[in-house]
């Protein structure tokens, strides 16, 4: 069965199909970089990410008459108007794992925790190297101790009271490995 009639079968049956919730994949994060990087290709951004089985990981974006899509984890598809070929006839643009390659790095909790952490730290507090273990930062590895901290500005910790919760569960985490 040639590749353009397989994908026209696929496609001509995506609104039917129920959706899936899932964790960001990678076929998630290329799509969403695609998205955010080719707006005018794929509209509108934040589509639901839909499956067919195991096999078709794809989004569909109706303003654009256009979707992008990952075969058997493996191979990435995009068809459209816009790259020259009518809706459901597949151009294959190359290997999910070759793509990613060339997207930005995901930045980690510990990332972030890290740079965080750097940023609010000085030597008269924690110190720059949390292994030090100085005045007491190995209570840091828990976002609640600290944010209870930080509320009863505890070692005059107050001033830390604009880090959300998620930075302070990120700079936890940093702190967790030492």
């Amino acid at each position: 069965m040639p590749i353009h009639f397989k994908s026209y079968l696929i496609l001509s049956i995506l609104f039917s199909l129920p959706l899936t919730a899932q964790a960001e994949t990678d076929a998630d994060r290329l799509m969403n970089f695609a998205e955010t990087t080719y707006p005018a290709l794929f509209a509108p951004a934040s589509q639901p990410t839909q499956t067919i089985g195991n096999e078709w990981v794809y989004r569909v974006y109706p303003e654009t008459s256009s979707a992008i899509g990952v075969q058997n984890s493996a191979d990435v598809f995009i068809t459209g108007p816009a790259f020259g070929k009518p809706f459901g006839e597949l151009v294959p643009v190359g290997t999910l794992s070759s793509l990613l390659t060339l997207l930005p790095p995901v930045e980690t909790a510990f990332d972030r925790g890290r740079k965080l952490y750097s940023n609010c730290s000085d030597s008269t507090c924690h110190g720059s190297n949390p292994a030090r273990g100085q005045n007491g930062i190995f209570g840091g590895r828990s976002a609640r101790n600290t944010r209870r901290n930080i509320d009863r500005n505890r070692g005059g910790m107050g001033f830390l009271s604009f880090l959300t919760d998620a930075e302070l569960e990120d700079i936890a985490v940093y702190l967790q490995s030492f």
